[in-house]
This record gives structure tokens, C-alpha cells and sequence, in this order.
């Protein structure tokens, strides 16, 4: 009988990406490296910037290991300090931002290969993101009519 061994993936050559002003971002696994059901990576946040609300159609962990942060989930607002977890059921409305000194850094797990955000501000756009073959982060957005995972 054979085994297969285990997929483990040199992520050293995986480059940052400004994912919006004041947002520096890279994945580690996605689909392209083919998982099927957790899409990993990380991200640092400058002072002032974070995630607007928005939600997903899976659950999705933040694990945030430097900083401070303001986590907003479905009306509520809790103040924290790394390290803290914050975890977010599918389908829920949350956001967060840096309201410390210097840059907040956290790894990610969220429950697709391929991230999908719906942002509360802007109903009709899906933000799309994968990875790209040559390392980094794509991003694909487009108007989603289809509002059935919510």
C-alpha cells in the first residue's frame, strides 16, 4: 500500500500586496495550490485601517498577533489586544479596524478556497479574490446579482 505525502507548500516566495491603501496582503493556500474547503493567509493593517463590514457565506477566523484592534460583529464593538482571536459564523456582519499605534498583523483562515466578501456599503459588489500562479493576491470585482448564499 502506498501513501501519499504530505502537501506542504514553500510559501517564502509568496509576494505582498497593497489589498487597499494602508493594507498589505498575501495568501498561503487558496485553490490554485488546490485546497477545496480553506483558503490561509495574512495580512498587516497601518494605524486607522481595517475591514469595513461586510460578510461572508462561510465562517472565517482572524488571528490577530500584533496590535490593537476594534472588532465589529452584528451591532457590537469589543476593543482588543493581540494575541486574540476573533471568529466570525458564515453569514454575519463584521469588520474591524486598527485603532493602535502601529500596524496590526494577523493570519487568516476562512472556510472556501476562494475569498468572497459582500461589503453592507455597496450591496450590489462581491469582491472576488484568488491567487495568482505567480504569488500574491487577485482581486475581481463585480457586480453579483445572485444574493442566495446570504
Amino acid at each position: 500500500m502506498s501513501i501519499e505525502p504530505v502537501p506542504v507548500y514553500d510559501v517564502s516566495e509568496h509576494e505582498w500586496e497593497e489589498w487597499r491603501p494602508g493594507t498589505m496582503s498575501r495568501m498561503w493556500a487558496s485553490e490554485v495550490l488546490g485546497t477545496k474547503e480553506v483558503r490561509t493567509g495574512e495580512q498587516i493593517h497601518q494605524p486607522g485601517v481595517g475591514a469595513p463590514k461586510h460578510w461572508h457565506p462561510y465562517e472565517e477566523h482572524l488571528l490577530f498577533v500584533e496590535g490593537k484592534v476594534e472588532v465589529y460583529w452584528e451591532g457590537q464593538t469589543v476593543e482588543a489586544e493581540a494575541p486574540c482571536v476573533a471568529v466570525f459564523p458564515r453569514k454575519t456582519i463584521h469588520g474591524f479596524i486598527n485603532i493602535g499605534d502601529g500596524p496590526l498583523h494577523l493570519f487568516a483562515a476562512v472556510g472556501s478556497p476562494i475569498h468572497k466578501t459582500y461589503y453592507v456599503d455597496q450591496p450590489d459588489v462581491v469582491t472576488k479574490e484568488y491567487e495568482v500562479a505567480s504569488g500574491g493576491v487577485r482581486h475581481d470585482t463585480a457586480i453579483d446579482q445572485d444574493k442566495s448564499e446570504k
